[in-house]
């Protein structure tokens, strides 16, 4: 059974289209929201953020890191940001 997870209602959930990865969206006929029940997890594993702080305290410059870990400079920028605060 499909769920809202606005007001938690089973009934009256139809089908909405899809997402860009394929998705199925649903949307609640009471509340009026869309939503995907499952969506994909598009976050980084926590060792590769782990991994690129510890590369950049190291010495080692933010594209070189993002080469090495195969993800975008800003993205390794971002996670240096926020380890700092």
């Amino acid at each position: 059974m499909i769920e809202c997870p606005r007001c938690r209602r089973t009934e009256r959930q139809n089908r909405a289209g899809k997402t860009d990865s394929s998705s199925q969206r649903y949307r609640c006929m009471f509340c009026h929201i869309k939503y995907t029940p499952e969506p994909k997890a598009w976050a980084y594993p926590e060792e590769v953020r782990r991994r690129a702080v510890e590369l950049y305290v190291d010495g080692m410059s933010l594209r070189r890191i993002a080469r090495h870990l195969g993800v975008h400079h800003r993205t390794v920028s971002l996670w240096v940001k926020a380890h700092a605060e």
